[in-house]
């Protein structure tokens, strides 16, 4: 409908969409193979445990703090990034840590897309484009769930962690587009003033 047409012909919302569907490839990653990862690292059961409280813990974190960061989404790209990036590097124990830094960061990042939507659109279609941009990281969660679990049942969880990898690749490259996109417009309104 009108909701998805204006997400594809205005460029700023189509890079935000894009984004927080790369979000959605992440989050499917740690939402259903983290304890799996994990546990190639950690044996114990009831730490596991502790460990996915602690993640439940960075989510709600990411949420709360999330309006501190309108200034700063630079901040929230990087700590929902490069810790996945960290973890792709980095075959060790300590890596887990990285998947709460991860955490915080993806729930800033999400708020802020939300945001920037929201400031984007006309109230008339803004809970609609909301909508669309949920239903699309549904669409999307469903085929990248099965492949994660049949590339890692095949393959092992370093080779499936090269799925967030690449999203997270994908959300640096979309924000430094939106940056050179902004600066740009910037750079020329201050040369006509």
């Amino acid at each position: 409908g009108s909701a998805t047409k204006r997400i594809v012909t205005h460029r700023l919302l189509a890079v935000l969409v894009s984004m927080a569907v790369m979000l959605t490839v992440i989050s499917v990653f740690f939402l259903d193979m983290g304890q799996v990862y994990m546990s190639s690292y950690i044996s114990g059961v009831e730490a596991i445990g502790i460990l996915w409280a602690v993640y439940a813990f960075a989510l709600a974190l990411g949420s709360f703090i999330a309006h501190y960061f309108y200034r700063h989404v630079w901040v929230a790209v990087v700590l929902a990034s490069l810790p996945v990036v960290g973890m792709m590097i980095f075959d060790h124990s300590w890596a887990i840590s990285l998947i709460f830094v991860q955490a915080v960061g993806a729930n800033i990042l999400l708020n802020q897309i939300e945001t920037r939507v929201q400031e984007h659109t006309p109230s008339s279609v803004r809970a609609t484009i909301l909508s669309v941009i949920s239903a699309f990281g549904r669409f999307v969660a469903i085929p990248v769930s099965i492949y994660l679990g049949w590339l890692i049942e095949h393959a092992g969880i370093r080779v499936g962690l090269w799925v967030p990898t690449v999203a997270a690749a994908a959300i640096i490259v979309l924000s430094m587009a939106i940056a050179q996109s902004l600066y740009t417009k910037d750079t020329a309104h201050n040369m006509s003033l």
